[in-house]
């Protein structure tokens, strides 16, 4: 597999949490946020349902690291993830982006201790670009 770019972020939906209630559980500003009633676009009538609260730091390198390097991060606001848990879906998000849709992807096992501790789940989207 040839990977092109790989992104990853923490992204907190909740029905009932704004984000800047997110925010503040988290002590982490985001860098995208959509409340519960605003448009899904600017094309579009259809309306949120829940907010969408995304934190994505700008890293480089491989998958493997980019998680290692946002769970670092996020271990250090546990508490606040565990109380937002009860009010939201969290999950890591990670987008790769491949040239022919074929591979796979490591985790090393002190990550996976990393995420597991965390307590959030993991999406994996492989893109063909």
């Amino acid at each position: 597999m040839t990977t092109k770019e790989a992104t990853v972020s923490l992204r907190v939906f909740s029905a009932v949490l704004t984000c800047a209630e997110v925010s503040k559980f988290l002590g982490l500003q985001p860098t995208h946020c959509h409340e519960k009633g605003d448009y899904i676009n600017k094309k579009s009538t259809a309306i949120r349902n829940e907010s969408l609260w995304i934190f994505s730091p700008e890293l480089s390198g491989s998958l493997e690291h980019q998680l290692e390097a946002l769970a670092d991060v996020l271990l250090k606001h546990k508490d606040g993830i565990l109380a937002v848990a009860s009010k939201a879906t969290l999950e890591f998000y990670c987008g790769i982006s491949t040239e022919n849709g074929q591979g796979n992807t490591f985790l090393s096992k002190s990550l996976m201790r990393k995420l597991l501790e965390i307590e959030v789940d993991l999406l994996i989207e492989y893109y063909l670009s």
